[in-house]
């Protein structure tokens, strides 16, 4: 209604007019669905944009953005195991296999990691040496070695002629880009260091696991 008389001079409403928690959600101004309330460059309240589906919120240190989510998530994991006795006599690594996975990864930009343990060792004459012995992470599918790696197993004598069989566990790890979605098969193997004496190079309970882990 209009004043009687002289009209007062309006006077602002400052912070210390307002009881703190006074104003409820409902005498906000809408905002949309999504958006965040952040300060702006000049220190006032502004609403972020609605970001991307699956971004995060980030900083920098000044100011709030989305952007998409860091890598580093667990995709797939695949393991096999191999219990049999393989033996191999000669330095060709097709001779000597373990345990094999296959794998079709699920994004090209993931990566392959590759973990493996055997027992290994040889057998041998009555002759006292120590003998060495490859072991190699191998893709089948694309012929192509990703870890190759000697261990070392000591053959001895009893002094009676008869020798022993001595065995070494190890475990082996690689790491590959996927680089495609095409299925492949990785495969431990093993090998002779070289072939002298009367020996073979043995394995036995191979395991392999690969994880996948995304970009």
């Amino acid at each position: 209604m209009p004043y009687i008389g002289k009209q007062p001079t309006p006077v602002p409403i400052t912070t210390s007019d307002l009881d703190d928690d006074i104003v409820s959600l409902a005498k906000m101004a809408g905002l949309a669905r999504g958006k965040l309330i952040y300060g702006d460059t000049s220190g006032d309240p502004a609403a972020l944009a609605v970001g991307g589906a699956n971004e995060v919120l980030t900083h920098d240190g000044t100011d709030f953005d989305w952007a998409a989510a860091g890598g580093g998530k667990l995709l797939q994991v695949v393991y096999n195991s191999d219990t049999a006795q393989n033996d191999n006599a000669t330095t060709d690594y097709a001779n000597g296999v373990g345990a094999s996975v296959a794998i079709t990864p699920t994004s090209a930009s993931s990566t392959l990691y590759i973990m493996c343990t055997g027992s290994f060792g040889t057998t041998s004459g009555t002759t006292n040496y120590n003998q060495n012995l490859n072991v190699q992470i191998y893709d089948l599918t694309n012929t192509t070695g990703i870890l190759t790696k000697t261990s070392a197993t000591n053959i001895f004598d009893d002094g009676a002629g008869n020798s022993f069989y001595a065995q070494t566990q190890g475990s082996y790890t690689a790491s590959v880009a996927a680089s495609d979605t095409v299925a492949r098969t990785y495969q431990l193997r093993f090998a002779m260091n070289a072939v002298t004496f009367t020996r073979t190079s043995r394995s036995s309970n191979s395991q392999m696991t690969i994880f996948e882990v995304g970009a």
